[in-house]
């Protein structure tokens, strides 16, 4: 068992299902795309590495990603970067992102109540999206080579209209705000569910390619939310690839009201088909949107276990069999507002609540850096968080004092590479 500041609970027992099918990660079943394994995280804006340099290359998932690819992939597969969120703000787009025209973010356009992940691409094909995967970076984790890509969306609601997409060595606007999108995604026969893909070949692993996804005619209608794109490189059918489905200001309340999408979603990673559909680990990182800051907590403690139980419950009963682990990241050291002289709902009752869902899930596990960093759940100040402090040599915490400094991201990313190794 490693060391480090983590408290720890049934992680043996936990990943049992994780490490059984690590070898997985280098069995190629020629010309079927039925090969590798996938690991998938679910969480909130620490979780998607908000604060660090670039979320989408120095947060602790994408670093995760490198050393465990390095560590279980075939001799001479990089791998891909796996699933790209992408979203309209500057701190919500990957650096090789561009768009112009309409293109909006916001968690309630997809007619219910709070998309897990969506930017809606608003109706003609002057509105569009361009995705530039090559590699040219020397730098692993900053590598977007990709021989294959899927387009992952959401069908909108009540469209009338197909969305088009085009590939090309060169920027499709050419420079001179062109439009090329010509191929066309079909979203007539869609259901109006998360995670559909849409596998695009072809690709250049040495060298510029340039996907742009557009709407449909201006008088059709919006056709599609474009939730992001899965990048693989050469492990199509092998490896171990990575997604990071984490979006910030997530809360569990959105599972119960989004189940016909999120639960949806979550099964389109573990239908054991071609591509990343061979999920054997979800990392849920949930809670700090939770809890809150105020006299009252967004969700309530008791809600939060019982929305952390359903999802549970449905990742373990996936035919791919995932285990799940539980990461609780040091509590924030800001004070909190009125979260730290709650008489309800504090912060010790939420980290209790998931080591309450784990407890009786044998194939999950909990990663507490609270606990197994500050000593224990219980404090009210921020005071008591003071080995957090960025100030501090640990530097576990960003200035803002609620996300991960750049040197936390790094440190994470080891703790978790030495349990999944």
């Amino acid at each position: 068992m490693p060391s480090g500041p983590a408290g720890l609970q049934n992680v043996d027992r936990g990943l049992r299902n994780w490490r059984l099918a690590r070898g997985l990660a280098s069995a190629v079943t020629a010309g079927t795309g039925l090969g590798g394994i996938d690991v998938v995280l679910l969480g909130d804006s620490i979780g998607f590495g908000f604060k660090s340099t670039s979320p989408f290359y120095d947060g602790w998932f994408q670093r995760l990603k490198v050393l465990v690819q390095s560590a279980l992939n075939p001799p001479g597969v990089i791998g891909g970067y796996g699933f790209v969120r992408i979203g309209s703000g500057v701190d919500r787009r990957p650096p090789f992102m561009t768009s112009a025209g309409t293109v909006s973010d916001g968690s309630n356009n997809d007619g219910s109540g709070g998309a897990w992940v969506s930017l809606p691409v608003s109706s003609g094909k002057a509105n569009r999206v361009t995705l530039a995967f090559d590699g040219t970076s020397p730098i692993p984790r900053q590598k977007n080579q990709a021989t294959h890509v899927e387009i992952v969306f959401t069908k909108a609601p009540n469209a009338n209209s197909n969305a088009l997409y085009d590939l090309g060595t060169t920027d499709p606007a050419g420079g001179n705000g062109n439009v090329l999108a010509s191929q066309l995604i079909d979203t007539s026969a869609v259901a109006q569910s998360n995670g559909h893909r849409q596998l695009i070949t072809g690709l250049n692993k040495n060298g510029s390619n340039f996907l742009q996804i557009a709407s449909g005619p201006t008088s059709g209608g919006l056709g599609l939310y474009l939730e992001g794109a899965i990048a693989y490189c050469d492990d199509y059918d092998r490896g171990v690839r990575f997604h990071n489905l984490a979006t910030p200001s997530a809360v569990t309340s959105w599972i119960a009201p989004q189940a016909n999408k999120l639960l949806t979603n979550v099964g389109r990673w573990c239908t054991n088909l071609a591509g990343a559909t061979r999920a054997k680990l979800y990392i849920i990182a949930l809670g700090a949107n939770d809890m809150g800051t105020g006299a009252l907590p967004n969700v309530t403690s008791a809600a939060y276990q019982a929305n952390l139980a359903v999802l549970a419950d449905h990742i373990l009963s996936q035919p791919t069999k995932p285990s799940v682990m539980f990461v609780i990241f040091p509590i924030r050291a800001d004070g909190g507002g009125a979260l730290f002289t709650r008489t309800t709902d504090r912060p010790e009752d939420y980290i209790r609540a998931v080591y309450s869902v784990a407890a009786t899930r044998p194939d999950t596990c909990v990663v507490d850096l609270q606990t197994g960093m500050v000593g224990s759940p219980y404090y009210r100040t921020a005071t008591d968080n003071s080995y957090l402090a960025a100030t501090t040599n640990h530097g576990w915490q960003h200035a803002d004092l609620v996300h991960l400094g750049d040197g936390a991201q790094d440190s994470l990313a080891r703790i978790l590479a030495g349990l999944l190794l």
